[in-house]
């Protein structure tokens, strides 16, 4: 077996952008693995991996059409279901893929599972479509039905949406959006870390930016993080999907017409969203009590990163 790299090693994964560590050795964050190449598929299985969090649905997932995702050789596919606020005494709850299907939870992969949390649920999406006019919300519905009709993965939907209200709002917005109506989804990816057998584990989503980048950034809070050094390390995903800007375009701004800051990663974006979470919650640990994460979980999460 090829030796674990060690915490201070470099690890150059041209096929995975926007990778790198957060707690060396322990947490890793990048964009979506499904396009790894088998030589750096070989590097990052040497990182000893036991868990990959994923912040995009599973039907996302799966919708890719193309090369083998090599990290479905050792990672089992698991859908993470949030449980709703006043359950979550009672744990996450799971579903398990065996080739894409449904299946039982008994069979086990060497290298862990590949968790998939689904921020954008519906009541994300409704919460939205609320926001525009009665009869923005009419006109939306027949791009709907179109969508609908013609199997096209809600494009039309989305891009009526952003052009009407997303983009009006910006990119900080979204990160609010993201905080106040995905918190159940925010609460699983910290719960799945505060278990020590899912250690060491890579976070990612589509781009490993936005979705991720929250998620990073109350991490990072947790283990007492400064806020300048939590805009910092968002603000490098701007360097980090460098090589990839012009695919990146493409599947933001082309396919979706988001606006073009929406593929930006700077610091204001950041400090806007740490501002909303002060003013309404007084910090990040108080807005994480607030979601469920209890202090002592926060504690739990340090621990665990620290080992």
């Amino acid at each position: 077996m090829a030796a674990t790299i060690t915490q201070n090693s470099p690890v150059p994964l041209k096929s995975l952008p926007n990778f790198r560590p957060v707690v060396p050795g322990r947490l890793y964050r990048s964009s979506r693995p499904d396009l790894i190449t088998e030589k750096d598929y070989e590097t990052f299985r040497r990182l000893g991996l036991r868990s990959i969090v994923d912040f995009r649905s599973v039907d996302e997932y799966r919708s890719f059409k193309g090369k083998t995702k090599f990290v479905d050789e050792d990672f089992r596919v698991v859908k993470v279901k949030p449980p709703a606020r006043g359950d979550r005494a009672n744990g996450l709850r799971y579903r398990y893929y065996n080739n894409g299907e449904p299946g039982t939870n008994g069979d086990v992969k060497p290298g862990g599972f590949h968790y998939f949390i689904n921020f954008f649920t519906m009541h994300y999406i409704w919460s939205v479509f609320t926001r525009v006019p009665w009869y923005m919300q009419l006109y939306s519905l027949m791009y709907l039905v179109y969508d609908l009709i013609f199997w096209t993965h809600y494009i039309n939907f989305v891009r009526f949406f952003a052009r009407n209200s997303l983009n009006k709002a910006g990119l900080t917005q979204q990160y609010v959006d993201i905080v106040e109506l995905s918190q159940g989804a925010i609460y699983s990816a910290l719960k799945l870390l505060s278990d020590p057998k899912n250690l060491p584990a890579n976070l990612c989503c589509a781009h490993g930016k936005d979705r991720t980048g929250i998620v990073v950034t109350m991490v990072m809070a947790c283990l007492g993080m400064s806020r300048e050094d939590i805009i910092e390390e968002y603000a490098r995903s701007e360097a980090g999907l460098s090589p990839i800007i012009g695919r990146v375009q493409k599947e933001v701004c082309d396919r979706f017409h988001m606006d073009v800051s929406f593929i930006t990663a700077k610091k204001d974006t950041m400090r806007g969203l740490l501002d909303h979470i002060d003013k309404q919650y007084g910090s990040i640990p108080d807005y994480l009590e607030s979601i469920g994460f209890s202090r002592a979980d926060q504690e739990q999460l340090k621990r665990n990163l620290r080992a």
